[in-house]
C-alpha cells in the first residue's frame, strides 16, 4: 500500500484508539459514500468538480450507514474521504490485515500466516466446487485474490461478529462469494454441504459454547466435529488444531475415536512451534479428513526456513503409513514414527544389546502433590529446581508435615531415577538416600529399578542422545514438557548384564566426580583472581 494511503488510514486509527472494528467501520462508511456518488458522476467529476461540504458529506455517510453513528468529527471524515480517493477495496482489505497483525494475542482474530496459505489452500482441477472458508477476517487479501482467480468456485465465508460481517460482505463483492448467516460453532448453522472446507478455528475458551451437545466444549474440536457433518461425499476438511489433540485424554481422546470410527484420515502434519506467534504460543497440527475409511495416512513434519522475502514452510520429513501401522501409534503421536527413521535410533534398534520395556524392569509412579509446605517439616520434597546436570541438590529442599504412614508409598529409595514430567526441559537425576524421608513433587515421575537394572545406568541411557529422542517422542506436550508415567513404562531401554552395568556406572561416577572437582577448582581459582584484582584497584 502506498505511503500516502497508509498515512491517512493511520491518522484515522489515531483518532479512534485501539478499536480495530471502529477503524474498519469508518473506512466502510467512506466506501459507501464513494459508491453512492459513483452512480451519478464519473470518477474525474467526483473529485475535481464535486462541491460537497464536510457537514453534507458527514450527513450523507450517516444516512447511508444507519447501523451506528460515526466516531470521528466531520472534518476528519471529510479529509479521510478526499485523501483516500484512490483506495480500492483490496487496499482496504490489506489495511484490515495490517490492523489485525497489530491486534496482539487474540486467538479469535489470529491471522493465518502467509507462509501457511499455499499449504492450506490446494490447487484445483475441477470447476463448480463449493468451498467454505470461514472467518474471512483471518485471511487478509488472500481470500479476495483467491475468489478473483477462481471464478468457477463458489466460495462461502462467515464472520462471528455481526459488525465484521457487515463490513467484509461489502468489500468481498465477488459474485462467487456468499456469506453464511449461521455460526459454525453451532449445530445446524447451514443445510449446505461443501467439497472443501478450510478452517483455522478459535484455540481455547469454553464458556461461549455452553449448552451444545458436542463431544467437547473446546471451540477447535467443536468446529472440527461440526464441519465434518457438512462435507459432500468426496469433500475434504483441512483444519488446524492444537497439538494436544494428538496426545491428550478426555475430550481429545473422544474426538480421536469419533474421527477414527466415522471418517477417513488423509493427513496429519506437525506445524512449526513459532508459526502463529505472537498471536498463539501453542503448537499446532494441520489435519485433513474426509468421508470414507482410512487406508493410508500421509504424515509430515514442517519447519520454518528463511527466504529472501521472509520465511517459508519446509517439509523436514514425510511418510505414508498404512492403517494397521497407524493403529500401533500411541494416540496420534506421529513423532514416534519419525523417530523410527532417525539414524541414531536405527543403530540403537539394530544393536545386539538386550532391550526391555521399562515397565518390565522397574516400577514407575508419579510424585506426590503437596498442597501446604512448612519449614522444618518431617518430610523433604525434591522439586524440578533441585535436579541439576550432574546430581540432585539436597541442601535446599523444601519440607512439609504429614503422618509418615500416609505418605510412605511415595518415599524415595536409594537408586530411584527421577524424570521431570513438566517444565520446559527434561531433567533426570538419581536419588541417594537421605537422613530425612524424601518424596518427589507431582511434576516428577519416579522410576524404581528392579534388581535387573541400576538406576545410574538407566539415567545414563535416558540422558544419551538416543534416550532424549525417545523421551521426546513420549512428550504429550510440545512447548511445555508433559510426560505421563504410564508412557514411560513402554520405553525400551538396554539391559546389559549387571557386571557390565556396574563397570559403566563406575566409569561414569569417576568421570563425574573429576568433572565436579575441576569445576570447583576453576570457580575457586576465578574467585581468588577476582579478589586479587580488587585489592589492586584501591
Amino acid at each position: 500500500m502506498e505511503n500516502n494511503k497508509r498515512y491517512w488510514l493511520d491518522l484515522l486509527t489515531s483518532y479512534l484508539g485501539d478499536s480495530i472494528i471502529d477503524v474498519m467501520y469508518e473506512i466502510y462508511r467512506v466506501m459507501l459514500v464513494r459508491e453512492h456518488f459513483y452512480k451519478d458522476m464519473s470518477v474525474d467529476t467526483l473529485y475535481s468538480d464535486m462541491k460537497v461540504e464536510p457537514s453534507r458529506l458527514y450527513e450523507l455517510a450517516n444516512t447511508l450507514c444507519q447501523t451506528r453513528p460515526s466516531k470521528v468529527d466531520e472534518k476528519s471524515f471529510y479529509n479521510l474521504y478526499i485523501e483516500t480517493r484512490e483506495l480500492s477495496k483490496r487496499d482496504c482489505l490489506e489495511y484490515f490485515d495490517y490492523l489485525a497483525s497489530k491486534e496482539g494475542r487474540r486467538s479469535d482474530f489470529s491471522p493465518v500466516p502467509k507462509t501457511l496459505l499455499n499449504t492450506l489452500i490446494p490447487s484445483f482441477d475441477k470447476d463448480n466446487i463449493k468451498v467454505f472458508i470461514p472467518d474471512c477476517e483471518k485471511y487478509g487479501t488472500f481470500l479476495y485474490d483467491f475468489a478473483s482467480e477462481n471464478r468457477e468456485r463458489f466460495v462461502f465465508t462467515s464472520c462471528r461478529n455481526l459488525r465484521l460481517k457487515e463490513i467484509y460482505s461489502h468489500f468481498y463483492d465477488h459474485s462467487n462469494i456468499r456469506f453464511l448467516d449461521g455460526d459454525y460453532y453451532t449445530f445446524g448453522f447451514t443445510n449446505e454441504k461443501f467439497d472443501l472446507i478450510i478452517c483455522f478455528p478459535i484455540m481455547g475458551g469454553r464458556s461461549i459454547f455452553e449448552g451444545h451437545d458436542f463431544i467437547s466444549k473446546e471451540p477447535s474440536l467443536i468446529a472440527a466435529q461440526n464441519l465434518l457433518y457438512h462435507l459432500t461425499q468426496n469433500g475434504v476438511l483441512k483444519i488446524i488444531l492444537p497439538a494436544k489433540v494428538t496426545f491428550a485424554g478426555g475430550d481429545s481422546e473422544s474426538f480421536r475415536n469419533f474421527v477414527e470410527s466415522n471418517y477417513k484420515i488423509n493427513e496429519i502434519s506437525s506445524l512449526p512451534s513459532k508459526l502463529f506467534q505472537p498471536f498463539l504460543f501453542i503448537n499446532t497440527y494441520l489435519f485433513s479428513f474426509s468421508n470414507g475409511v482410512t487406508e493410508d495416512i500421509k504424515l509430515r513434519k514442517y519447519s520454518l526456513e528463511k527466504v529472501e522475502d521472509g520465511s517459508a514452510l519446509k517439509v523436514d520429513n514425510e511418510q505414508i503409513i498404512f492403517k494397521d501401522e497407524f493403529e500401533d501409534i500411541p494416540a496420534w503421536n506421529i513423532d514416534s514414527v519419525f523417530n523410527a527413521d532417525d539414524p541414531e535410533i536405527i543403530v540403537y534398534n539394530n544393536s545386539k544389546v538386550k532391550k526391555s520395556p521399562i515397565g518390565l524392569v522397574a516400577s514407575v509412579f508419579r510424585g506426590k502433590a503437596i498442597t501446604t509446605k512448612e519449614e522444618n517439616g518431617n518430610i523433604s520434597i525434591i522439586n524440578i529446581s533441585n535436579i541439576n546436570d550432574t546430581e540432585i541438590d539436597y541442601t535446599s529442599l523444601e519440607t512439609f508435615n504429614e503422618d509418615e504412614r500416609k505418605t510412605a508409598k511415595y518415599f524415595l529409595e536409594d537408586g530411584d531415577v527421577l524424570v521431570t514430567s513438566r517444565g520446559t526441559t527434561v531433567k533426570i537425576g538419581v536419588f541417594e538416600k537421605q537422613d530425612k524421608p524424601c518424596v518427589a513433587s507431582a511434576n516428577i515421575n519416579v522410576i524404581r529399578p528392579s534388581k535387573m537394572i541400576k538406576g545410574t545406568y538407566l539415567k545414563l541411557f535416558l540422558d544419551s542422545s538416543v534416550g532424549k529422542k525417545m523421551l521426546k517422542a513420549l512428550q504429550r506436550g510440545t512447548t511445555i514438557v508433559n510426560i505421563n508415567f504410564k508412557d514411560i513404562e513402554t520405553l525400551e531401554v538396554p539391559v546389559s548384564p549387571l557386571n557390565e552395568q556396574e563397570e559403566i556406572v563406575s566409569d561414569y561416577i569417576k568421570g563425574r566426580d573429576a568433572y565436579v572437582e575441576a569445576i570447583r577448582q576453576a570457580e575457586e581459582s576465578w574467585q581468588n583472581l577476582q579478589k586479587e584484582l580488587e585489592r589492586k584497584l584501591y
